[in-house]
């Protein structure tokens, strides 16, 4: 039986080159939702593999990053990492954050 607690919501939002000014909404927009409500998760699914970008929504307070490369199961894996509380990033990137933190 699932309760309401087991639901998983997600919230699927597109960054495509057309809307490339949206990029700084959508990171004002995970800044004001993790503030707002800090048990919200937030999982970015990007195509953009930059540094900056990268970096910039995890300082923002996302919990993951992954590349829109993802399959379709790392997507869904992602998802329920994140949900339980864990850091996730696409391979290519674990290491670029996890350089940046430590510097």
């Amino acid at each position: 039986m699932t309760t309401e607690d087991d639901k998983v919501r997600v919230m699927v939002v597109d960054d495509h080159p057309v809307w490339r000014d949206g990029v700084r909404t959508d990171l004002e927009a995970i800044r004001r939702i993790v503030e707002e409500s800090p048990h919200i998760k937030v999982l970015v699914l990007s195509a953009s593999a930059e540094e900056a970008d990268v970096v910039e929504a995890v300082k923002v307070g996302a919990s993951g990053y992954l590349l829109k490369s993802a399959t379709a199961a790392e997507l869904v894996d992602a998802v329920v990492r994140v949900r339980a509380g864990e850091p996730v990033f696409s391979p290519s990137l674990a290491a670029l954050v996890l350089g940046e933190f430590r510097a």
